[in-house]
C-alpha cells in the first residue's frame, strides 16, 4: 500500500489536533513524516487527507493549512526557513530538505546530523525559530530531524546527545532548555566545518 492511500492514524489526528488553531502546516507534515516511514517525507495526499480531518471536527482551519501547503512548498535542496515544507521527489514532502535526506538515514548519528545541518546552514541564528541568539543548531531542531529522518525516539537522541557533550564533542548553551544551541567543541568539530 502507498502512502497516500494509508490509514489515518488516530496518533497524528490526536497531535495535530492538540495542537490547535496555530500548528503550521509544517508541523503537520513532521507528525505525519514520523507516523507513517516509508521512505524519505511522505506523500503529500496523505498530507491534504489530515488536513481534511483535522479540520472537519477539531479546532484546526483546513483552509489555512491547505493554502499553507500550496504556498510554503519548496523545491529547494537545502534549508531555507523553518516555515518551508520540501518536496523530496515522487509527490512526497518533509519538514527538512532533501539534502539532509540524502546525507543522514538510520544509521546516523548525532554528529553525523549536526554537521549535516550546520554544513547547510549559513547564519543559524538567523535561520532557525528557535533558540536562543548565538551559533548552532537548536537542541529540538536536532531532535525532531533525527525522529523524521532516522526515526530515533527523542528520548534516545536527548541521552544521545547528554553522552556526546559529557565526552567532550558537544557543547551546549543553557543545557536543560529544550532550544538550546547545540555546538561542535573545538575539539571535535568535523574538518568540513568552519569555526564559528
Amino acid at each position: 500500500m502507498e502512502d497516500s492511500d494509508a490509514e489515518l492514524h488516530e496518533a497524528v489526528l490526536a497531535e495535530a489536533g492538540n495542537r490547535g488553531p496555530t500548528m503550521r502546516v509544517r508541523d503537520l507534515v513532521s507528525i505525519d513524516e514520523r507516523s507513517h516511514r516509508d521512505g524519505a517525507g511522505v506523500a503529500a495526499n496523505l498530507v491534504e487527507r489530515y488536513v481534511e480531518a483535522v479540520g472537519e471536527d477539531g479546532p484546526v482551519d483546513a483552509d489555512r493549512l491547505r493554502r499553507a501547503l500550496s504556498e510554503r512548498r519548496t523545491s529547494a535542496e537545502s534549508w531555507v526557513g523553518p516555515d518551508a515544507v520540501y518536496e523530496v521527489g515522487e509527490g512526497r514532502v518533509s519538514a527538512f530538505p532533501n539534502l539532509w535526506h540524502d546525507r543522514l538515514g538510520p544509521d546516523a548519528d548525532l554528529r553525523g546530523f549536526a554537521e549535516t545541518i550546520l554544513a547547510d546552514v549559513d547564519d543559524t541564528n538567523e535561520a532557525f525559530d528557535v533558540g536562543g541568539a548565538g551559533h548552532g543548531v537548536p537542541r529540538s531542531v536536532l531532535v525532531e530531524a533525527a525522529a523524521v529522518i532516522a526515526g530515533v525516539d527523542p528520548e534516545e537522541t536527548a541521552a544521545a546527545l547528554d553522552g556526546f557533550r559529557r565526552e567532550g564533542v558537544f557543547s551546549v548553551d543553557a543545557d536543560q532548555h529544550p532550544h538550546a544551541r547545540v555546538q561542535f567543541t573545538d575539539d571535535a568539530r568535523p574538518e568540513s566545518l568552519s569555526p564559528e
